[in-house]
């Protein structure tokens, strides 16, 4: 048999592509070349808007409803701890004062193998052995088809063996059903003794009592999704975290009896056993002095052995206790009991715990149903395009608290109005709006996003391939203009004479010749740069014409040109957000306040032209 996986396929079932934002990553975080001086301001009020709207366009799914067992029994606890903690101690406490029905896995586990056992008998055609409780089919069939190995297993098994006993549903004749002796309690639930041991063993056997899966195993809702995805239009504002949630549990509560190691050795290597049976214990429980000496010790378990177990507890303590922190057990939570108390201060303990647990089931049962608040009047008044969104939504099961500070929602379904309400608290202020009108809102952010994505990744992709264009043009402008500067014509010539032949008077000049034929080969040196100089001036007027055509003539002056007008296009596609998107702060406010006098604001036109610059 296949094991179940814990891993569950998120419940909706929506395809969520990813954008492919690559193209304007830079532009949108303003980081590489679009990176800036100063920050840019956030308009936090339309990220609170859009962090409600898509929280109610997307909102969670409420926890399924428990699958088949006894969940109607007014107590189900759980006892763990280590060996000699008190577990056993407490729970015949349980059983004697509420009926409790105790179990404990090694005997579980047993029932396992006498059911396997009894059923081989059958199919040999043997008579079975008699024993004192037969095992339920709903036991055996499940004890047939699992080894046991796995926590999921173990699992099962648990849900089986209460099914079998209890039963799915509370039967009429089992409740006006006397005791059969006086001292006889009705049974008002269960308790699972030293299980779960492990956290795997905690989350398996919530699935299968109650069929409740983590959030954080299961993907990511599409609300957190979209609402980071959010974030390149407007941030919310900062807000305190909310307090972590709490979820229904199967069990009403987790006892956790947390006692040292050194009581725990006290309490098992100390006890000593008399001729008569009799229990004592040398440090809880002393003998008289004349029996001291006629005690024999209990060998079993050692220290070795207790040490090995309460490390193991101690191990697996902190995932369990997070773990069962995640539940309103029974609205009493998780009961921890540290250090070495006595057996009647833990049973004053659990047992008033067990009180409040009893007395708000008691509450919440008789409880009267409230009449929803009633509902804005222009909220009915659909347009045509709210009630075409509206047959495309389905209503809210259930109600929806979201306990951020600053943005809460709750849904409210009323049954004298064929409409679900949802009413979002935002900034100390409440707006109500009906499924379609927040569908409404959330398909005209949409639209906005999506003209604006699309029309910027056009633009950026033009001014990229322009700006590539550009650098290209005038890397080859560069490079032939030093072309030109090195161009071999007749002034080149007149030059490269000139450097022979004062090549060839310097090397023939002599110093020991006389003082008259010195001053004529001086003077023939500075006729020859005087000629220079004149070929250098004449070439130097030349380059500064051709730079001056190329300036004014040169096809790069078209392409810069060019992506002034894109940069142009880029600063009106930004002013046409903010415009669109004030509008629908205005649309968020006039539906959910049903301000009908509210007019939308007002924009100038304003003509951008950046080739001015």
């Amino acid at each position: 048999m296949e094991e179940e996986v814990i891993h569950e396929p998120q419940h909706r079932q929506i395809t969520h592509e990813v954008e492919d934002l690559s193209l304007i990553s830079d532009y949108l975080h303003f980081i590489g070349s679009w990176e800036l001086q100063a920050d840019i301001p956030n308009d936090d009020l339309l990220g609170d808007i859009l962090e409600v709207v898509i929280e109610a366009a997307f909102p969670p799914k409420p926890q399924d409803s428990f699958p088949p067992g006894p969940h109607f029994l007014p107590l189900k606890l759980m006892i763990l701890g280590p060996d000699f903690s008190g577990r056993h101690t407490l729970a015949k406490k349980l059983t004697d004062l509420y009926g409790m029905k105790v179990f404990e896995m090694n005997k579980i586990l047993e029932d396992r193998q006498r059911a396997i056992e009894r059923k081989a008998e059958l199919d040999e055609g043997k008579k079975p052995k008699k024993t004192n409780e037969e095992e339920s089919e709903i036991f055996t069939e499940v004890a047939l088809k699992v080894t046991a190995e796995k926590a999921w297993d173990r699992a099962r098994l648990i849900r089986a063996k209460l099914r079998g006993i209890f039963g799915d549903e509370l039967k009429i004749e089992e409740e006006n059903k006397k005791p059969a002796r006086k001292d006889e309690v009705k049974s008002q639930g269960y308790c699972l003794l030293g299980y779960p041991a492990t956290l795997e063993d905690a989350i398996t056997l919530e699935k299968e009592q109650s069929g409740f899966v983590h959030p954080k195993y299961l993907p990511e809702p599409i609300s957190k999704i979209k609402q980071r995805e959010a974030y390149i239009i407007a941030k919310p504002s900062l807000k305190s975290p909310p307090p972590p949630a709490k979820f229904k549990s199967a069990f009403d509560l987790c006892i956790i009896l947390d006692v040292p190691l050194s009581n725990i050795l006290r309490r098992a290597l100390d006890r000593r056993l008399d001729h008569q049976g009799n229990m004592w214990n040398l440090t809880y429980r002393p003998p008289p002095d004349n029996l001291l000496n006629k005690l024999t010790k209990i060998e079993k378990p050692t220290e070795d052995e207790l040490t090995e177990s309460h490390n193991r507890f101690e191990t697996n303590k902190p995932e369990l206790v997070d773990w069962f922190d995640n539940f309103a057990l029974g609205q009493a939570s998780l009961l921890r009991v540290e250090g070495d108390i006595s057996i009647d201060s833990i049973w004053e303990m659990v047992n008033s715990t067990l009180q409040r647990i009893i007395a708000n089931k008691a509450t919440v049962d008789t409880k009267p149903v409230q009449a929803p608040p009633p509902m804005p009047s222009a909220s009915n008044q659909l347009n045509p395009s709210s009630q075409r969104n509206l047959q495309n939504v389905t209503s809210a099961e259930t109600a929806k608290e979201n306990t951020e500070s600053q943005a809460t929602l709750s849904l409210i379904e009323t049954q004298t109005i064929p409409e679900t309400y949802i009413t979002m608290k935002l900034r100390h202020q409440e707006f109500t709006f009906t499924v379609s009108q927040v569908q409404e809102i959330y398909g005209m952010y949409c639209s906005i996003r999506s003209i604006y994505l699309s029309d910027l990744k056009s633009c950026i992709h033009d001014l990229n391939n322009f700006s590539q264009e550009l650098s290209d043009r005038v890397s080859q402008l560069m490079q032939d203009f030093k072309d030109y500067l090195c161009r071999d014509d007749a002034k080149q010539g007149m030059v490269n004479e000139f450097v022979a032949a004062l090549n060839q008077a310097i090397s023939s000049f002599d110093y020991f010749i006389r003082k008259e034929d010195k001053q004529a080969v001086i003077e023939e040196i500075v006729e020859f740069s005087d000629t220079l100089w004149d070929v250098i001036d004449f070439k130097k007027e030349e380059d500064i014409k051709e730079r001056e055509r190329i300036i004014k003539d040169g096809p790069e002056n078209q392409l810069l040109e060019r992506v002034m007008l894109l940069v142009e296009q880029i600063l009106q596609i930004e002013l046409n957000k903010f415009n669109q998107f004030e509008l629908l702060k205005h649309k968020f406010h006039t539906l959910g306040t049903s301000d009908n006098d509210s007019k939308p604001p007002e924009f100038k036109k304003i003509s951008l032209n950046v080739r001015d610059i």
